[in-house]
């Protein structure tokens, strides 16, 4: 018999205060009622810098979502993760390895295709098109 995956929460400040999350995570359960989801837990990085994945909400999330107890992340915005792109990239396909989807609250990317369409076009409007020799126009 296959177990329900969680829906969960993750929320991250740079400031170390707990208050500095609450906005946060009032934006995800508030999204969770008018979807009809449940929340069943928040995974939260007070003090921890954007620049690094390296932080004790984000290892657990992933020791949970490795062990296949989430289903899906709701997460404000894409910048709560990581304010490095190919750090965010690469928990994005860690979790979509154990088939965890990852949701942004403000649409800046999610795990379907139109969305990661979205999320290249973005990423084309931030870094150009490719100086390389020989790259397609």
């Amino acid at each position: 018999m296959k177990t329900a995956r969680s829906i969960v929460g993750y929320c991250r400040s740079a400031a170390s205060s707990s208050s500095a999350l609450t906005g946060q995570k009032l934006a995800i359960r508030a999204y969770a009622k008018r979807h009809g989801l449940t929340v069943s837990r928040f995974y939260c990085d007070a003090g921890a810098s954007g620049l690094t994945l390296d932080s004790e909400g984000l290892s657990k999330l992933l020791r949970d979502a490795t062990a296949q107890r989430i289903g899906k992340v709701l997460v404000v915005s894409r910048d709560r993760i990581s304010r490095n792109v190919l750090s965010m990239q690469t928990l994005i396909q860690a979790l979509r390895r154990t088939g965890t989807c990852m949701v942004f609250l403000d649409g800046s990317i999610d795990q379907n295709a139109s969305a990661r369409i979205r999320y290249g076009l973005w990423a084309k409007r931030m870094f150009g098109p490719s100086k390389r020799k020989g790259a397609r126009r």
